[in-house]
Protein backbone atom coordinates (compact mmCIF):
# COMPACT_ATOMS: atom_id res chain seq x y z
CA UNK A 1 0.00 0.00 0.00
CA UNK A 2 3.06 2.26 0.08
CA UNK A 3 2.52 3.44 -3.47
CA UNK A 4 -1.18 4.24 -3.02
CA UNK A 5 -2.79 7.44 -1.80
CA UNK A 6 -6.47 7.77 -0.85
CA UNK A 7 -8.39 11.03 -1.16
CA UNK A 8 -12.00 12.04 -0.39
CA UNK A 9 -13.83 14.91 -2.11
CA UNK A 10 -17.13 16.24 -0.77
CA UNK A 11 -19.56 18.41 -2.74
CA UNK A 12 -21.56 21.22 -1.11
CA UNK A 13 -23.67 21.90 -4.21
CA UNK A 14 -27.29 20.93 -4.99
CA UNK A 15 -28.27 21.83 -1.40
CA UNK A 16 -25.95 19.33 0.26
CA UNK A 17 -23.95 21.97 2.10
CA UNK A 18 -27.13 23.66 3.38
CA UNK A 19 -28.61 20.55 4.99
CA UNK A 20 -25.70 18.23 5.80
CA UNK A 21 -22.81 18.77 8.20
CA UNK A 22 -19.87 18.39 5.82
CA UNK A 23 -17.40 18.91 8.66
CA UNK A 24 -18.73 15.83 10.44
CA UNK A 25 -18.44 13.79 7.21
CA UNK A 26 -14.85 14.95 6.76
CA UNK A 27 -14.04 13.60 10.22
CA UNK A 28 -15.64 10.25 9.32
CA UNK A 29 -13.57 10.06 6.14
CA UNK A 30 -10.37 10.89 8.01
CA UNK A 31 -10.78 8.85 11.20
CA UNK A 32 -12.72 5.83 9.98
CA UNK A 33 -12.05 5.93 6.26
CA UNK A 34 -8.32 6.62 6.68
CA UNK A 35 -8.30 9.06 3.80
CA UNK A 36 -4.94 10.80 3.42
CA UNK A 37 -6.40 13.84 1.64
CA UNK A 38 -9.85 15.37 2.21
CA UNK A 39 -11.30 18.35 0.33
CA UNK A 40 -14.68 19.95 -0.19
CA UNK A 41 -15.94 22.13 -3.05
CA UNK A 42 -19.03 24.28 -3.53
CA UNK A 43 -19.77 22.59 -6.88
CA UNK A 44 -17.49 19.62 -7.36
CA UNK A 45 -18.79 18.79 -10.86
CA UNK A 46 -17.85 22.23 -12.16
CA UNK A 47 -14.76 22.69 -14.32
CA UNK A 48 -12.91 24.13 -11.35
CA UNK A 49 -13.88 21.27 -9.04
CA UNK A 50 -12.96 18.56 -11.55
CA UNK A 51 -9.65 20.27 -12.26
CA UNK A 52 -8.77 20.28 -8.57
CA UNK A 53 -9.15 16.48 -8.54
CA UNK A 54 -7.04 16.15 -11.67
CA UNK A 55 -4.34 18.34 -10.13
CA UNK A 56 -4.19 16.15 -7.03
CA UNK A 57 -3.89 13.03 -9.19
CA UNK A 58 -1.12 14.63 -11.20
CA UNK A 59 0.77 16.50 -8.47
CA UNK A 60 -0.10 14.79 -5.17
CA UNK A 61 0.13 11.20 -6.40
CA UNK A 62 -3.50 10.36 -5.58
CA UNK A 63 -4.34 6.82 -6.76
CA UNK A 64 -7.77 6.29 -5.12
CA UNK A 65 -10.59 8.84 -5.21
CA UNK A 66 -13.83 8.82 -3.18
CA UNK A 67 -16.41 11.38 -4.30
CA UNK A 68 -19.27 12.28 -1.96
CA UNK A 69 -21.81 14.04 -4.16
CA UNK A 70 -24.56 12.82 -6.50
CA UNK A 71 -25.38 9.36 -7.80
CA UNK A 72 -22.70 7.43 -9.68
CA UNK A 73 -25.12 7.41 -12.61
CA UNK A 74 -24.89 11.20 -12.85
CA UNK A 75 -22.01 13.39 -14.05
CA UNK A 76 -20.14 10.40 -15.47
CA UNK A 77 -18.35 12.54 -18.04
CA UNK A 78 -17.20 15.09 -15.46
CA UNK A 79 -16.03 12.50 -12.95
CA UNK A 80 -14.05 10.43 -15.44
CA UNK A 81 -10.61 9.53 -14.13
CA UNK A 82 -9.57 6.32 -15.94
CA UNK A 83 -6.10 6.16 -14.37
CA UNK A 84 -7.23 5.90 -10.74
CA UNK A 85 -9.62 3.78 -8.67
CA UNK A 86 -12.82 5.65 -7.86
CA UNK A 87 -15.82 5.15 -5.57
CA UNK A 88 -18.82 7.44 -5.22
CA UNK A 89 -21.02 8.07 -2.19
CA UNK A 90 -24.58 8.97 -3.24
CA UNK A 91 -25.42 11.86 -0.92
CA UNK A 92 -27.90 13.70 -3.14
CA UNK A 93 -30.29 11.02 -4.44
CA UNK A 94 -29.59 8.53 -1.63
CA UNK A 95 -29.90 10.93 1.32
CA UNK A 96 -31.01 14.49 0.51
CA UNK A 97 -33.85 13.48 -1.81
CA UNK A 98 -34.96 10.53 0.34
CA UNK A 99 -35.21 11.87 3.88
CA UNK A 100 -38.08 14.22 4.62
CA UNK A 101 -37.34 17.88 5.20
CA UNK A 102 -37.44 19.49 8.62
CA UNK A 103 -35.42 19.59 11.83
CA UNK A 104 -37.17 16.47 13.10
CA UNK A 105 -35.29 14.43 10.49
CA UNK A 106 -31.89 16.12 10.72
CA UNK A 107 -30.35 13.42 12.90
CA UNK A 108 -31.47 10.58 10.64
CA UNK A 109 -30.37 12.48 7.56
CA UNK A 110 -26.89 13.10 8.94
CA UNK A 111 -26.50 9.49 10.11
CA UNK A 112 -27.37 8.28 6.63
CA UNK A 113 -24.86 10.69 5.04
CA UNK A 114 -22.12 9.55 7.43
CA UNK A 115 -22.89 5.92 6.60
CA UNK A 116 -22.65 6.63 2.87
CA UNK A 117 -19.20 8.15 3.45
CA UNK A 118 -18.15 5.08 5.45
CA UNK A 119 -19.37 2.77 2.68
CA UNK A 120 -17.63 4.82 -0.01
CA UNK A 121 -14.32 4.72 1.83
CA UNK A 122 -14.65 1.00 2.58
CA UNK A 123 -15.38 0.26 -1.07
CA UNK A 124 -12.40 2.35 -2.16
CA UNK A 125 -10.07 0.40 0.15
CA UNK A 126 -10.96 -2.81 -1.70
CA UNK A 127 -10.37 -1.37 -5.16
CA UNK A 128 -7.21 -1.64 -7.24
CA UNK A 129 -5.86 0.88 -9.68
CA UNK A 130 -7.05 -0.03 -13.22
CA UNK A 131 -4.28 -1.98 -14.93
CA UNK A 132 -5.82 -1.69 -18.39
CA UNK A 133 -6.14 -4.47 -20.94
CA UNK A 134 -2.83 -5.24 -22.64
CA UNK A 135 -4.69 -7.01 -25.44
CA UNK A 136 -6.72 -4.02 -26.54
CA UNK A 137 -6.01 -2.35 -29.84
CA UNK A 138 -7.50 0.53 -31.74
CA UNK A 139 -7.24 -0.51 -35.38
CA UNK A 140 -9.98 1.43 -37.16
CA UNK A 141 -9.70 -0.14 -40.59
CA UNK A 142 -12.92 -1.82 -41.75
CA UNK A 143 -13.10 -5.07 -43.70
CA UNK A 144 -16.11 -5.53 -45.99
CA UNK A 145 -16.68 -9.12 -47.10
CA UNK A 146 -18.57 -8.98 -50.39
CA UNK A 147 -18.54 -6.50 -53.25
CA UNK A 148 -22.25 -6.43 -54.04
CA UNK A 149 -24.67 -3.56 -53.59
CA UNK A 150 -24.69 -3.84 -49.79
CA UNK A 151 -20.92 -4.19 -49.51
CA UNK A 152 -20.21 -1.32 -51.89
CA UNK A 153 -22.66 0.94 -50.08
CA UNK A 154 -21.16 0.09 -46.68
CA UNK A 155 -17.65 0.69 -48.01
CA UNK A 156 -18.36 4.06 -49.56
CA UNK A 157 -20.28 5.31 -46.51
CA UNK A 158 -17.49 4.25 -44.13
CA UNK A 159 -14.79 5.72 -46.36
CA UNK A 160 -16.64 9.02 -46.71
CA UNK A 161 -16.75 9.16 -42.91
CA UNK A 162 -12.97 8.90 -42.83
CA UNK A 163 -12.30 5.20 -42.22
CA UNK A 164 -9.94 3.09 -44.27
CA UNK A 165 -11.84 0.24 -45.95
CA UNK A 166 -10.74 -3.11 -47.37
CA UNK A 167 -13.13 -5.00 -49.71
CA UNK A 168 -12.79 -8.74 -50.36
CA UNK A 169 -14.80 -10.05 -53.34
CA UNK A 170 -14.67 -13.67 -54.52
CA UNK A 171 -15.57 -12.80 -58.12
CA UNK A 172 -13.23 -11.00 -60.50
CA UNK A 173 -15.53 -7.99 -60.71
CA UNK A 174 -17.52 -5.88 -58.26
CA UNK A 175 -21.28 -5.55 -58.33
CA UNK A 176 -22.59 -8.92 -57.19
CA UNK A 177 -26.15 -9.77 -58.18
CA UNK A 178 -26.96 -6.11 -58.81
CA UNK A 179 -24.54 -6.11 -61.75
CA UNK A 180 -26.55 -8.93 -63.33
CA UNK A 181 -29.88 -7.11 -63.18
CA UNK A 182 -31.31 -5.40 -66.25
CA UNK A 183 -33.26 -2.79 -64.30
CA UNK A 184 -34.57 -2.30 -60.81
CA UNK A 185 -38.04 -1.71 -59.43
CA UNK A 186 -38.86 2.03 -59.49
CA UNK A 187 -37.70 3.57 -56.23
CA UNK A 188 -38.34 7.23 -56.91
CA UNK A 189 -40.89 9.41 -58.66
CA UNK A 190 -42.70 9.08 -60.97
CA UNK A 191 -42.54 5.30 -60.30
CA UNK A 192 -43.62 4.62 -63.89
CA UNK A 193 -40.78 2.70 -65.53
CA UNK A 194 -38.03 0.35 -64.30
CA UNK A 195 -34.96 2.34 -63.34
CA UNK A 196 -31.23 1.82 -63.61
CA UNK A 197 -29.61 -0.12 -60.80
CA UNK A 198 -26.91 2.50 -60.24
CA UNK A 199 -24.35 -0.19 -59.52
CA UNK A 200 -21.95 0.98 -62.26
CA UNK A 201 -21.74 4.46 -60.75
CA UNK A 202 -21.26 3.00 -57.27
CA UNK A 203 -18.43 0.77 -58.47
CA UNK A 204 -16.73 3.76 -60.09
CA UNK A 205 -16.95 5.71 -56.82
CA UNK A 206 -15.47 2.82 -54.85
CA UNK A 207 -12.57 2.26 -57.23
CA UNK A 208 -11.73 5.96 -57.27
CA UNK A 209 -11.90 6.45 -53.50
CA UNK A 210 -8.44 6.90 -51.93
CA UNK A 211 -9.44 5.18 -48.67
CA UNK A 212 -10.79 1.98 -50.26
CA UNK A 213 -8.67 -0.94 -51.43
CA UNK A 214 -10.18 -3.91 -53.27
CA UNK A 215 -9.16 -7.59 -53.40
CA UNK A 216 -10.89 -9.31 -56.36
CA UNK A 217 -10.94 -13.06 -56.87
CA UNK A 218 -10.30 -13.48 -53.14
CA UNK A 219 -11.96 -15.11 -50.16
CA UNK A 220 -11.64 -14.75 -46.41
CA UNK A 221 -9.72 -17.85 -45.34
CA UNK A 222 -9.34 -17.24 -41.61
CA UNK A 223 -10.38 -14.73 -38.97
CA UNK A 224 -8.89 -14.39 -35.49
CA UNK A 225 -8.79 -11.82 -32.73
CA UNK A 226 -11.46 -9.48 -31.44
CA UNK A 227 -13.02 -6.09 -32.26
CA UNK A 228 -10.24 -3.56 -32.72
CA UNK A 229 -7.61 -6.22 -33.43
CA UNK A 230 -8.89 -8.74 -35.95
CA UNK A 231 -6.23 -10.68 -37.86
CA UNK A 232 -7.55 -12.00 -41.18
CA UNK A 233 -6.05 -14.16 -43.91
CA UNK A 234 -7.14 -13.41 -47.48
CA UNK A 235 -6.72 -16.20 -50.04
CA UNK A 236 -6.55 -15.41 -53.74
CA UNK A 237 -7.39 -17.63 -56.70
CA UNK A 238 -3.69 -17.82 -57.52
CA UNK A 239 -3.06 -19.57 -54.22
CA UNK A 240 -1.29 -16.72 -52.45
CA UNK A 241 -2.39 -15.71 -48.98
CA UNK A 242 -1.98 -12.28 -47.40
CA UNK A 243 -2.54 -11.23 -43.80
CA UNK A 244 -4.27 -8.02 -42.80
CA UNK A 245 -5.32 -6.43 -39.51
CA UNK A 246 -8.67 -4.70 -39.19
CA UNK A 247 -10.79 -3.30 -36.39
CA UNK A 248 -14.25 -4.30 -37.64
CA UNK A 249 -15.77 -6.69 -40.17
CA UNK A 250 -18.93 -6.14 -42.21
CA UNK A 251 -20.39 -9.34 -43.64
CA UNK A 252 -22.13 -8.60 -46.95
CA UNK A 253 -21.49 -11.84 -48.81
CA UNK A 254 -24.89 -11.99 -50.50
CA UNK A 255 -26.78 -15.14 -51.43
CA UNK A 256 -26.93 -18.02 -53.90
CA UNK A 257 -29.96 -18.84 -56.06
CA UNK A 258 -31.42 -22.32 -56.10
CA UNK A 259 -30.90 -24.33 -59.28
CA UNK A 260 -34.31 -24.40 -60.96
CA UNK A 261 -33.38 -27.53 -62.90
CA UNK A 262 -33.63 -29.42 -59.61
CA UNK A 263 -37.35 -28.65 -59.52
CA UNK A 264 -38.79 -30.67 -62.41
CA UNK A 265 -42.20 -30.73 -60.76
CA UNK A 266 -42.26 -26.96 -61.25
CA UNK A 267 -41.18 -27.12 -64.86
CA UNK A 268 -37.50 -26.83 -64.12
CA UNK A 269 -35.38 -28.07 -66.98
CA UNK A 270 -37.85 -27.11 -69.70
CA UNK A 271 -36.60 -24.65 -72.30
CA UNK A 272 -39.43 -22.26 -71.56
CA UNK A 273 -38.98 -22.13 -67.79
CA UNK A 274 -36.51 -19.72 -66.22
CA UNK A 275 -36.00 -18.29 -62.77
CA UNK A 276 -35.55 -14.64 -61.86
CA UNK A 277 -31.81 -14.72 -62.61
CA UNK A 278 -32.44 -16.26 -66.02
CA UNK A 279 -35.09 -13.71 -66.88
CA UNK A 280 -32.77 -10.87 -65.87
CA UNK A 281 -29.97 -12.33 -68.01
CA UNK A 282 -32.25 -12.51 -71.06
CA UNK A 283 -33.52 -8.98 -70.46
CA UNK A 284 -30.00 -7.64 -70.09
CA UNK A 285 -28.86 -9.44 -73.25
CA UNK A 286 -31.80 -7.93 -75.15
CA UNK A 287 -30.69 -4.46 -73.98
CA UNK A 288 -34.13 -2.96 -74.40
CA UNK A 289 -35.06 -5.09 -77.41
CA UNK A 290 -37.16 -8.21 -77.73
CA UNK A 291 -36.26 -10.87 -75.19
CA UNK A 292 -34.96 -14.06 -76.82
CA UNK A 293 -35.45 -17.39 -75.11
CA UNK A 294 -32.64 -19.84 -74.63
CA UNK A 295 -33.78 -21.83 -77.68
CA UNK A 296 -33.64 -18.69 -79.81
CA UNK A 297 -37.41 -18.27 -80.06
CA UNK A 298 -38.83 -14.82 -79.69
CA UNK A 299 -40.64 -14.22 -76.43
CA UNK A 300 -43.90 -12.67 -77.60
CA UNK A 301 -45.49 -12.76 -74.16
CA UNK A 302 -43.58 -10.96 -71.46
CA UNK A 303 -44.69 -10.21 -67.95
CA UNK A 304 -44.82 -11.28 -64.34
CA UNK A 305 -47.94 -12.48 -62.66
CA UNK A 306 -47.93 -13.20 -58.93
CA UNK A 307 -48.92 -16.72 -58.03
CA UNK A 308 -52.03 -17.01 -55.88
CA UNK A 309 -52.10 -20.17 -53.81
CA UNK A 310 -55.63 -21.59 -54.14
CA UNK A 311 -57.74 -22.23 -51.10
CA UNK A 312 -57.61 -25.84 -49.94
CA UNK A 313 -61.13 -26.62 -51.12
CA UNK A 314 -60.40 -25.55 -54.73
CA UNK A 315 -57.03 -27.19 -55.26
CA UNK A 316 -56.69 -29.84 -57.95
CA UNK A 317 -54.97 -33.06 -56.89
CA UNK A 318 -52.42 -32.40 -59.65
CA UNK A 319 -51.83 -28.78 -58.69
CA UNK A 320 -48.11 -28.00 -58.79
CA UNK A 321 -46.52 -25.49 -56.44
CA UNK A 322 -45.02 -22.71 -58.56
CA UNK A 323 -42.58 -20.33 -56.83
CA UNK A 324 -43.19 -16.60 -57.28
CA UNK A 325 -39.86 -16.24 -59.12
CA UNK A 326 -40.65 -18.93 -61.72
CA UNK A 327 -41.59 -17.71 -65.21
CA UNK A 328 -43.19 -20.01 -67.81
CA UNK A 329 -43.45 -19.06 -71.46
CA UNK A 330 -45.75 -21.53 -73.13
CA UNK A 331 -46.18 -21.43 -76.90
CA UNK A 332 -49.60 -23.05 -76.46
CA UNK A 333 -50.76 -19.90 -74.67
CA UNK A 334 -51.67 -21.50 -71.36
CA UNK A 335 -49.54 -19.28 -69.16
CA UNK A 336 -51.48 -16.04 -69.20
CA UNK A 337 -54.92 -17.31 -70.21
CA UNK A 338 -57.87 -18.58 -68.25
CA UNK A 339 -58.28 -22.33 -68.28
CA UNK A 340 -60.80 -23.27 -71.01
CA UNK A 341 -61.63 -26.72 -69.65
CA UNK A 342 -64.70 -25.43 -67.91
CA UNK A 343 -63.45 -26.07 -64.42
CA UNK A 344 -63.26 -22.38 -63.60
CA UNK A 345 -59.81 -22.52 -62.04
CA UNK A 346 -57.50 -19.65 -62.94
CA UNK A 347 -54.44 -20.41 -60.86
CA UNK A 348 -51.00 -20.54 -62.46
CA UNK A 349 -50.63 -24.02 -60.98
CA UNK A 350 -53.59 -25.26 -63.02
CA UNK A 351 -52.37 -23.55 -66.18
CA UNK A 352 -48.91 -25.04 -65.81
CA UNK A 353 -50.43 -28.50 -65.46
CA UNK A 354 -52.40 -28.00 -68.68
CA UNK A 355 -49.28 -26.78 -70.46
CA UNK A 356 -47.28 -29.81 -69.35
CA UNK A 357 -50.14 -32.10 -70.40
CA UNK A 358 -50.17 -30.51 -73.85
CA UNK A 359 -46.49 -31.39 -74.22
CA UNK A 360 -46.90 -34.93 -72.99
CA UNK A 361 -45.01 -34.16 -69.79
CA UNK A 362 -47.83 -34.45 -67.27
CA UNK A 363 -46.61 -36.43 -64.23
CA UNK A 364 -48.53 -39.42 -62.97
CA UNK A 365 -50.21 -37.57 -60.11
CA UNK A 366 -51.24 -34.82 -62.53
CA UNK A 367 -52.57 -37.40 -65.00
CA UNK A 368 -54.73 -38.83 -62.25
CA UNK A 369 -56.06 -35.41 -61.49
CA UNK A 370 -56.72 -34.81 -65.21
CA UNK A 371 -58.81 -37.97 -65.40
CA UNK A 372 -60.83 -36.82 -62.42
CA UNK A 373 -61.16 -33.42 -63.99
CA UNK A 374 -62.58 -34.91 -67.21
CA UNK A 375 -65.39 -36.65 -65.39
CA UNK A 376 -63.85 -40.02 -64.54
CA UNK A 377 -64.13 -39.23 -60.88
CA UNK A 378 -64.32 -36.40 -58.41
CA UNK A 379 -61.27 -34.79 -56.89
CA UNK A 380 -60.84 -35.04 -53.20
CA UNK A 381 -60.80 -32.08 -50.85
CA UNK A 382 -57.14 -31.36 -51.78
Amino acid sequence: MADTKFAAYLCAGCGLGEVLDLGAMEKVAKREGKMALIKRHDMLCSAEGVQSIRDDIQNEGVTHVMIGACSRRAKTEAFHFPDVAMARANLREGVLWIVAEGEAHDEVRQEMADDYIRMGCAELKKMAVPAGNPNTASNKRILVVGGGMSGLTAAIEAADTGYEVLIVEKENALGGWAAKLHKRVPWREPYAEPQETGVAELIARVLAHPKISVHLGSTLAETAGAPGRFAVRIARESGTVTEETVGAIIQASGFSSYDVSKLPELGGGLSGVVDQAGLEAMAKAANGGVIQRADGARGEQRGVRPVRRPARRERHPFALLLGPLLRHQCQAGHVFQRCQSGCGHRGALHRLAHARHGRGLLPQRAKQGRDLHQGQGQPGPG
